[in-house]
């Protein structure tokens, strides 16, 4: 049990920092964006971000409760607009034009 255990911590510890890194990007692009001063002290400015944005997620899951049932919920929205909204949306944005009366309805029923 406690292998299987060390084993899941060390799987979250490695997929933690490439789930982040999104996040962390875009926040990032924002940040210099918004306050170009920040320019020129970019090292200590974006590990100063990135700290305080683990820090805030570590915070979140410390103090809400059931975490991993909102967790569970967040997931399962996200996977269901990546496997099934998406798709539909970006075939009718691509070939809207291309497409016959009925399969349009058809893919706008989907949606």
């Amino acid at each position: 049990f406690y292998i299987v255990s060390l084993l899941l911590i060390f799987a979250i510890m490695g997929s933690f920092p490439l789930q982040l890194f999104v996040v962390s990007d875009t926040g990032e692009e924002w940040l210099f964006r918004v306050y170009p001063h920040l320019e020129r002290n970019r090292f200590w400015v974006t590990n100063a971000f990135r700290t305080a944005l683990v820090l805030f997620i570590c915070i979140m899951a410390v103090t809400i409760p059931n975490f991993g049932l909102l967790m569970a919920i967040v997931g399962s929205v996200g996977g269901c607009t990546l496997q099934w909204l998406f798709p539909i949306s970006f075939v009718l944005k691509v070939y809207y034009w291309e497409l016959s009366v009925l399969k349009r309805a058809q893919y706008i029923f989907y949606l």
